[in-house]
């Protein structure tokens, strides 16, 4: 009887390791055949073991040399038939759908009731068979030892098959985007392994996460995992509550990270693991075929972080200083510019590089002019590869940077995504906050009208709220101003009430007087976050309007508004508020390329990073150049004149005296006096011909400037 009981033993215990791995290859812990083979033949060597250390038992209690214990035993075996319905994955007629999902468990309850009875009839066999001696114990006890150790091999075995399947994903860094925010990162699978190099932890562990496209199954938030390779310490666990417009943070502090390891695995799940997966680290292998996006994970050193100045950066297209109550403008529309001008460094002829919105925000954040760039309309469509970004650099320096541009709209030069400004930032937001118009108020553009600055600036108020703890660098850029149009939000403080067709003027001081307020209250939000005390904030306008009278004087005000080479369009408001910086005017000449190497040095940077110096510690520039694009115009600005000149379609390299026209030659101080200006182009010959000389030098040095950030970019 004995060889029939070894057969329906293996057999048995055969059947039940097949049936343990269907089971387990539901729930993801059967990644593989091998992994497979080793749960069959675990199971298996469980339930040997099991059944001979349970004959060694009684043969050691009760002796017997009769054969009907093991008939009983065979018979308890015999009970796997339960379990052959569901392995030849019959589906049986069960009266309600609960049933249908605890079918498994049916089965093996009836296996086990069956196998379970006749252990009893074993037990009462034992009582009446004839005794016998209890050597026989020790081969049953044998039997149970060698069948341990199989579990215990087997069991290993499977164990690092799960481990080694988590860890098949190696997915490629790219660009994505999450509502309206990309960024660098990529997609892992639901419970694919990104393994993450302990040995470099200098700090918290942070990463970004968002959910791919539009999915309307989205969930709420996913739960990431942290823990050591070897998969049997407790790990660290955290809900990242997911955002439908941007990219969540996660940020896990250096004391809670595992212990000891030279390598730690990351993952996530949409719902939280068991406890006890959690501390055996026997995780179940994840196909659902859900992806998940991720940014880093890269390491933040909190006393690094603290030593560094973070950087807010505004640009505002239309905002001119002729404008600008603090700049000499009669009228109050910008009282809190004013009062932000008055309590930090003030710069009094501070001059754009040219009166374009993108190509402005380019030359701030480069140091390079815009013709050196080429980025500005009728230019070209990328900026070089070879052009040194400031948020490029400041991310190896540990800051988080963000630029929000307001650039998805308009001429192919706008500073949206693929433009290559994306490349200075870890996020980059070029969503135009549009508002559909109500029937009535006003022209209808194609898409749309702005929906206003605080849209944008809602956004960017947000993402430094969830980055407060990190040293950040945020440049946003505002259009609202760049098209003139009086929209029902705005207060009508200049235009009466009466008056149906304001004067262009009237209309835009009242967009003005809603952006400063706008900007109020986006800056009164940032002072009032702790974190964000040792900040330096930068206030620029890209360029202003010229609303002067043709033929009436520059002084009139009754024009339309208009982006003309002129002093009004050229000179813009710029006030920087820094740490140890005290409030003070300053009247020397500054572009806003001075910007760059101005914010280099507040970050610490090394000198020398960008051409030219700061301009809130360097002697002030002589002349100040700006330029225009189609037809070519060129101005040269010093401390009393505005000398300009016209190139119409010329190339840069062809520039000469003799292929330029001098369209301007006044005296800013006489046209801020509102005085007639002289006829100084008769009266200064050789300033002007000085003046023309210098500003063809200055186109030419562009010209060759932009060829050698060509050349940089072929080389790279």
């Amino acid at each position: 009887m004995l060889p029939v009981y070894i057969v329906t033993l293996f057999l048995s215990g055969g059947l039940l390791g097949l049936f343990v791995r269907r089971l387990a290859a539901q729930f993801g812990y059967i990644p593989d055949f091998q992994s497979g083979l080793m749960v069959v033949l675990a199971c298996a060597m469980v339930y040997i073991c099991a059944q001979t250390l349970f004959m060694g038992l009684l043969r050691l209690l009760k002796p017997t040399r009769d054969s009907a214990p093991l008939i009983a035993e065979v018979i308890s075996h015999a009970a796997v038939v339960f379990l052959l319905p569901y392995l030849a994955h019959l589906q049986a007629p069960w009266p309600h759908p609960k049933l249908v999902e605890l079918e498994p468990l049916i089965y093996l309850g009836a296996f086990g009731g069956m196998h379970i009875f006749f252990k009893f009839v074993t037990l009462y066999g034992m009582t009446q068979s004839r005794p016998a001696g209890r050597f026989a114990a020790l081969g049953w006890a044998a039997a149970a030892v060698a069948a341990a150790l199989v579990v215990l091999w087997s069991t290993e075995r499977w164990h690092h098959a799960i481990q080694t399947s988590r860890f098949v994903e190696a997915p490629a860094v790219g660009v994505y985007r999450s509502g309206e925010m990309y960024a660098t990162g990529r997609q892992l699978s639901e419970g694919a392994v990104i393994e993450v190099n302990a040995q470099e932890a200098a700090g918290d562990l942070v990463t970004n996460w968002a959910w791919p496209g539009e999915d309307a199954d989205a969930p709420d938030s996913i739960t990431v995992t942290l823990t050591a390779q070897n998969g049997f310490q407790a790990g660290v666990v955290r809900e990242v509550k997911l955002s439908s417009d941007g990219w969540a943070l996660l940020r896990i502090p250096r004391e809670e990270l595992p212990g000891e390891s030279a390598s730690w695995s990351l993952f996530w799940t949409i719902n939280r693991e068991p406890e006890w997966v959690t501390r055996t680290g026997i995780r179940p292998t994840l196909l659902s075929g859900r992806k998940a996006l991720m940014t880093g994970p890269t390491f933040a050193d909190p006393k690094r972080d603290a030593a560094l100045t973070r950087m807010v950066v505004l640009c505002v297209d239309g905002l001119g200083a002729a404008n600008s109550g603090y700049y000499g403008y009669e009228r109050a529309a910008t009282p809190f510019l004013d009062q932000f001008a008055r309590t930090g460094v003030a710069f009094e002829n501070a001059y754009t590089p040219m009166p374009s919105g993108p190509a402005t925000a380019v030359s701030i954040l480069s140091g390079e002019d815009a013709l050196a760039h080429g980025y500005y309309p009728g230019g070209v469509e990328s900026l070089p590869a070879g052009l040194s970004l400031l948020p490029a650099l400041l991310q190896r320096q540990g800051y988080v940077t963000a630029a929000f541009t307001e650039g998805d709209f308009g001429a192919a030069t706008e500073l949206r995504h693929g433009g290559g400004l994306e490349r200075g930032f870890a996020f980059f937001n070029d969503a135009y906050p549009v508002r559909e118009l109500p029937e009535g108020e006003g022209p209808r553009p194609a898409r749309g009208i702005h929906g206003g600055s605080a849209m944008t600036l809602n956004k960017a108020l947000d993402w430094a709220g969830r980055h407060k703890d990190e040293p950040i660098f945020l440049f946003v850029r505002l259009r609202e101003l760049e098209e003139v149009v009086l929209h029902r939000r705005y207060a009508r403080t200049f235009i009466p009430e009466w008056q149906r067709n304001p004067p262009p003027i009237d209309v835009y001081d009242s967009a003005l007087t809603d952006v400063d307020k706008q900007i109020e209250a986006f800056l009164t939000a940032l002072s009032e976050m702790p974190e964000m005390e040792n900040t330096a904030v930068v206030v620029a306008g890209a360029y202003g309007y010229d609303f002067s009278e043709p033929g009436r004087g520059a002084w009139r005000k009754g024009g339309p508004a208009s982006i003309r080479f002129e002093e009004d369009c050229l000179r813009v408001p710029l006030i920087i508020h820094a740490p140890g910086q005290v409030a003070r005017k300053r009247e020397s000449l500054v572009s806003l390329s001075d910007l760059a190497p101005t914010l280099a040095m507040i970050a610490g940077l090394p000198e020398k990073t960008f051409a030219g110096q700061s301009i809130l510690e360097y002697a002030p520039r002589q002349q100040v150049m700006s330029a225009s694009w189609n037809p070519l115009q060129l101005s040269l600005r010093t401390e009393r004149w505005r000398f300009s000149v016209e190139a119409g379609q010329t190339a840069l390299d062809a520039l000469s005296t003799q292929n330029v026209r001098v369209t301007s030659f006044i005296d800013v101080n006489e046209l801020r006096a509102k005085t007639p200006q002289k006829d100084y182009l008769k009266f200064n010959p050789v300033f002007a011909q000085e003046y023309a000389e210098a500003l063809v030098r200055y186109g030419q040095e562009q010209g060759l400037r932009r060829a050698a950030l060509a050349q940089e970019a072929g080389q790279e």
